[in-house]
């Protein structure tokens, strides 16, 4: 390791430290991913700043002299997966295979000594049509990490047409009568807290992780006030759709949003149909109605994001059929401690 580099810390009130580093992640996302997904500025300052039940955040900086040569971005759980630190390791290019990484890193471990928590987890990107291991991959092997579960990025150009729209709600509405949609912004209505609660708990058990170490969450009401809070915070905005049978119980649901700062991007986030109710095209239907309704919203968006375990073939298909196509894989790897 370099004798001549520096490890620091960033504290809370040193927001221009926090932005050179932050910067130095975000520029490397953007210099090596054809379609990155990296937090805006706004996003990352409220993260790191704002007070927050759910996780912590820490910014390490590598220095050499005067100079920022890397960072290290840790995200500490504070419900469940309190064995966790998540992380994101960088070094500027000019640095690199100096011994930088591997300092943070040992940072990183000697940080997870002393909280007691056991187990590190980082995801590596990789183009789709790679043939090759990427250099995440490979100093995350070096360093004794193990691939645990893999992911496909999608993305798919904005606005879709409406006749597109149209015949995909068609396709799906003949499989689903009985069943009728309902979207919400930002906030999930009072009467439908409960149930939203309980299959964002099914979600939890049901979404493919492959053999990573993650303990489920459990949503509460008050939990989910504060995440709806906690996104407001952030500058996000976000569209909630889902589906009732026909006993007006809630058994579906997806979302999507993104950014003030960036509304020409949207993100995908979680899509579930319960076990009991799938075969009826629910995922399909809901995601192309939140889709139309973000659109009409947000016309400045031009690109829409999703993500898939390679394994969930049901749902890489609904997103075939929207026109998504794989741009690059995900892996979260994770080495215990």
């Amino acid at each position: 390791m370099s004798s001549d580099i520096d490890i620091v810390p960033v504290v809370a009130a040193d927001i221009d430290a926090f932005d050179r580093a932050f910067g130095l992640l975000a520029d490397q996302h953007r210099a090596e991913r054809e379609f990155p997904t990296v937090s805006t500025p706004g996003e990352a300052r409220v993260r790191f700043t704002r007070p927050n039940r759910e996780v912590r955040l820490e910014m390490l900086q590598a220095i050499k002299g005067d100079t920022l040569v890397g960072a290290g971005l840790l995200e500490m759980p504070l419900l469940e997966n309190r064995h966790l630190i998540e992380l994101e390791i960088v070094v500027s290019p000019e640095h690199r295979r100096r011994g930088v990484g591997s300092q943070l890193l040992a940072t990183v471990i000697e940080k997870a000594a002393d909280q007691g928590r056991t187990s590190l987890l980082g995801e590596i990107h990789g183009p789709y049509a790679a043939d090759r291991q990427t250099a995440g991959a490979a100093f995350a092997e070096r360093h004794g990490f193990t691939c645990k579960h893999t992911e496909l990025h999608l993305v798919r150009t904005l606005p879709v047409p409406e006749p597109e729209l149209d015949a995909w709600a068609a396709e799906a509405g003949r499989h689903h009568g009985g069943y009728r949609l309902l979207r919400w912004g930002q906030s999930c209505p009072d009467e439908w807290v409960d149930q939203f609660c309980a299959l964002m708990n099914v979600m939890e058990v049901e979404v493919p992780l492959g053999y990573l170490d993650i303990e489920a969450a459990s949503f509460t009401p008050q939990r989910l006030r504060e995440i709806e809070a906690h996104r407001h915070a952030l500058g996000r905005f976000g569209s909630t759709t889902v589906a009732l049978a026909p006993d007006a119980t809630l058994v579906a649901y997806t979302q999507m949003g993104g950014s003030h700062e960036r509304p020409t991007e949207l993100l995908q986030w979680d899509t579930l149909v319960h076990p009991d109710h799938r075969g009826h095209r629910l995922g399909l239907a809901m995601k192309v109605a939140n889709l139309d309704a973000l659109q009409e919203e947000y016309p400045q968006a031009v690109l829409a994001h999703t993500w898939n375990a390679k394994v969930n073939a049901p749902m890489l298909a609904v997103n075939t059929t929207m026109g998504f196509r794989p741009v690059e894989y995900l892996g979260e790897w994770q080495r215990f401690l």
